[in-house]
């Protein structure tokens, strides 16, 4: 493969991942309105909740399952 295509193959697949991860942010955006106004009273609303020890990549694995970046560091964060 040549350079080129090299290239234009990594621009391609960085922009379906910038693509996915913008798509996942609008959805979630969108499960939040839904919440605050009520809707999860009536139709079951999307959620998950992952439990482990401080810095053991709870965030590290709800952003490679979902494409967005969750807030990380030695900190208590979420």
């Amino acid at each position: 493969m040549t350079k080129i295509k090299k290239t234009r193959a990594a621009s391609k697949s960085m922009d379906s991942g910038l693509f996915a991860h913008v798509k996942a942010q609008e959805e979630r955006k969108l499960v939040d309105k839904l919440r605050d106004i009520g809707l999860g009273q009536y139709i079951e609303l999307p959620q998950i909740a992952v439990m482990g020890d401080t810095s053991s990549g709870k965030s590290s694995l709800l952003s490679a399952l979902s494409g967005v970046s969750f807030p990380s560091s030695d900190q208590l964060t979420t």
